[in-house]
């Protein structure tokens, strides 16, 4: 068997590991090797997984497609002074207009939200946006853009995008649903400028982050002594509970949080349906875990 497609198999493999396998140890191995497996995919790599995964996009298109007198369109717009990715899908123009605002910071739904909102398409015209530094907005800006990642500057985005919509979908008001940080930037959104929102909805609402941060590390390092996890517990004690100084005390937090409480499925899950989504390629996944 050829490298590349050696490469490709293993990577699948990671997955179906990750789902497969009751162990965290395990999992917690998965999960990092699948993120440094996609950033290692050389250009042979991706044309023999785009080949494999062909055929299931193109059902998936056709299980997806919008109903006539719909709209689906996904295209770069200008916000906050560079280009900024955005999917409108509904399966009526009538309907009203939904802005999901993605978690993270970084975590762009926009591969997955073919599978997750197809529901919702019937009854809501549904706007995913790739916000600055995730997704498709990150592989066309580059990390230059990191020092301008900012809560006032995601929340100024979030305004220019909802009054494009609004002129380009002819719509006095739009609904705006966040989850988990998007929850936090819908807030300071619809504070800011009440008078574009009819609605907004938190899912998975943050309320205090940093209390949230010192019961989750209490909890997890409880859980860690439980399950007998030598690892999580040294990683843990390491960085201690919060507040941290700098971004690895979160990051280890959220790496145990993540696989002790099963959301390393999701990944493994999202991993599979990025690489089968219409009109997705499997270069777009080095911007999701990047």
């Amino acid at each position: 068997m050829k490298r590349a497609s050696v490469r490709i198999l293993a990577l699948l493999c990671l997955c179906a590991t990750i789902i497969a396998t009751p162990s965290t140890r395990v999992r917690a191995g998965a999960v990092g090797q699948i993120a440094a497996d996609v950033q290692k995919l050389d250009a042979t790599d991706v044309q023999r997984l785009d080949a494999a995964t062909a055929f299931v996009r193109e059902r998936n298109a056709r299980d997806y497609a919008i109903a006539p007198g719909g709209i689906n369109e996904g295209r770069y717009v200008m916000i906050g002074g560079i280009e900024q990715w955005i999917t409108i899908r509904g399966d009526d123009r009538r309907n009203p207009v939904l802005l999901f605002l993605h978690g993270g910071p970084g975590d762009a739904t926009n591969p997955w939200g073919y599978a997750a909102f197809r529901s919702w398409l019937k009854a809501f015209t549904v706007v995913q946006w790739d916000q600055r530094g995730a997704g498709r907005t990150l592989g066309k800006s580059g990390p230059s853009v990191a020092a301008t990642i900012t809560i006032d500057r995601l929340t100024q985005d979030g305004i220019e995008l909802a009054e494009t919509l609004r002129r380009i979908l002819q719509k006095d008001k739009i609904i705006l649903v966040g989850h988990s940080w998007g929850s936090i930037l819908g807030v300071f959104m619809a504070k800011a400028r009440p008078d574009l929102f009819s609605a907004f909805v938190g899912t998975g609402q943050v309320a205090d982050p940093q209390r949230n941060y010192g019961v989750a590390y209490h909890a997890l390092l409880e859980k860690a002594m439980r399950l007998g996890e030598p690892r999580a517990i040294r990683e843990l004690k390491d960085v201690g509970p919060p507040p941290y100084a700098d971004g690895r005390g979160y990051a280890v937090q959220r790496r145990w949080s993540n696989l002790f409480e099963g959301a390393d499925f999701f990944i493994a899950s999202m991993v599979g349906l990025a690489l089968n989504a219409p009109d997705y390629r499997p270069h777009d996944i080095n911007d999701w875990f990047d």
